[in-house]
């Protein structure tokens, strides 16, 4: 047995393991689905739908 197999065994039950997995996975999944529906909605730039300088035109030499 390795030392980490040791400390996991004297602080928490495979259970109690097994359950904090599940909730990073299940919390990573809700962030993720978050974040999708949020990119699929969009976001408000404040340009009143008018349509946003190019590069060219931001960067361009007088």
């Amino acid at each position: 047995m390795e030392k980490q197999d040791v400390i996991l065994l004297e602080f928490e039950s495979p259970r109690e393991t097994t359950e904090k997995i599940i909730n990073k996975e299940s919390g990573y999944q809700r962030a993720r689905d978050r974040q999708i529906a949020l990119m699929r909605k969009g976001l408000t730039l404040g340009t009143d739908d008018k349509r946003l300088p190019i590069r060219e035109e931001l960067h361009a030499r007088r």
